[in-house]
This record gives structure tokens, C-alpha cells and sequence, in this order.
């Protein structure tokens, strides 16, 4: 999730010898949020970060295009002391989107975190997710308010 939100990030091969014998060489360099090879021949660890780092990249776009999102980059959850409660607006494969109704606005959760809470979540009914050092606590879904 950091290099989603990083101005700068590199990919260094420091294997014995790196991929050319050449020692330490810069493998990829993330521009506009999605890491890019900078070598004709990437090590293999390199190709593997990249496609997982490119598709979380996707997935946040994505969410970011979301008509339910309404027009409101997605802020990442804070990890100690943070509290969200909204509807969630979407579960992706890597992230959950929710409205925090005090703030307005849209709060990005890592499944990564979630674990096996992910499974507590409804689409379109407001819950509440509190953050202690990085833990967090999923609550169930609140009854839908009186029209």
C-alpha cells in the first residue's frame, strides 16, 4: 500500500553479482504509481514485485473511478487510532472502499490487514472499522436508518 501513495520508489538487485555481474543494479522505477523495468533482462524477484505492485496500482484506480466513490480520492486508513463508519462502497481483491460519514470522506482498507475480517463485510451497509497499531476491528452492519 506505501508505494501507492510514494513519490519515489526502486527496485535494487543486490544478488551475487546481480543479473550482469555488474553487482547492485536499479531493476525498476515506479512512475505514475506503477513500477516500469528500467533493464531489458529484470531479475525474477523483480518481475514478481512489479506485477503485484501493478495490480494493487489498478485496483486503487479503479476504486478512484468508481461512481459510488463521488468524485473523492480514496485516503488510506490510519493505522493507529483511526476510525471509519460508513457504507462500504466497494470490495475489491486487494482493497475496500468505504464512506466515512463524519469526515466525508473516502477511506482505503488493505485486505492485506483485514485478513479474515474481510468476510464481515456487506457492500452498501454502513460498519465501523477502528485501527489500533496496525490491528483492526471490524464491527457488523448497522440496521439501515428510518426513511
Amino acid at each position: 500500500m506505501a508505494v501507492a501513495y510514494a513519490d519515489q520508489a526502486v527496485l535494487f538487485d543486490n544478488t551475487q553479482g546481480g543479473d550482469t555481474g555488474n553487482g547492485l543494479r536499479v531493476h525498476a522505477a515506479l512512475h505514475a504509481a506503477r513500477l516500469k523495468y528500467t533493464t531489458d533482462t529484470p531479475a525474477q524477484w523483480v518481475q514478481k514485485v512489479t506485477g503485484l505492485v501493478n495490480t494493487r496500482a489498478a485496483e486503487l484506480q479503479a476504486l478512484a473511478r468508481d461512481p459510488q466513490s463521488r468524485g473523492s480520492p480514496p485516503q488510506p486508513a490510519r493505522l493507529h487510532g483511526g476510525v471509519s463508519q460508513g457504507p462500504i462502497i466497494a470490495i475489491g481483491e486487494q482493497y475496500v472502499l468505504q464512506h466515512d460519514e463524519s469526515s466525508r470522506l473516502n477511506v482505503l482498507h488493505d485486505k492485506v490487514l483485514l485478513g479474515p475480517q474481510v468476510e464481515q463485510l456487506v457492500p452498501r451497509k454502513s460498519q465501523r472499522l477502528s485501527y489500533f497499531e496496525g490491528v483492526v476491528t471490524v464491527e457488523p452492519p448497522q440496521p439501515d436508518k428510518p426513511r
